[in-house]
């Protein structure tokens, strides 16, 4: 079997080749390295924001428990004239 010995011109072509080809590659590793790090950047965004609404969840559920409060509820009750519900009411209705 005979190796065939390459001429100038075809071993400059796959010179050009192989550069050429690990110059894409280069690049496509490039550009996916740039995505990543955008969506790195819009998960900490978003992750940011999740922790902005939790704290004012956390905020409005501590002022919705002052509101609830049983002292705050009996006056409020008296002020809009609501007759508060014996115990035997709900009994009647409970088994009803």
């Amino acid at each position: 079997m005979k190796i065939k010995k390459r001429n100038k011109k075809e071993l400059k072509v796959y010179r050009i080749f192989f550069y050429t080809l690990i110059l894409l590659l280069f690049i496509f590793y490039l550009k996916q390295q740039y995505e990543i790090i955008n969506l790195q950047n819009k998960v900490k965004e978003t992750y940011d924001k999740i922790s902005i609404l939790e704290s004012e969840n956390k905020k409005l559920a501590i002022e919705f428990q002052k509101l609830l409060d049983e002292k705050r509820l009996k006056t409020l009750a008296r002020e809009l004239n609501f007759v508060p519900i014996s115990e035997k009411d709900i009994t009647i209705i409970k088994m009803q």
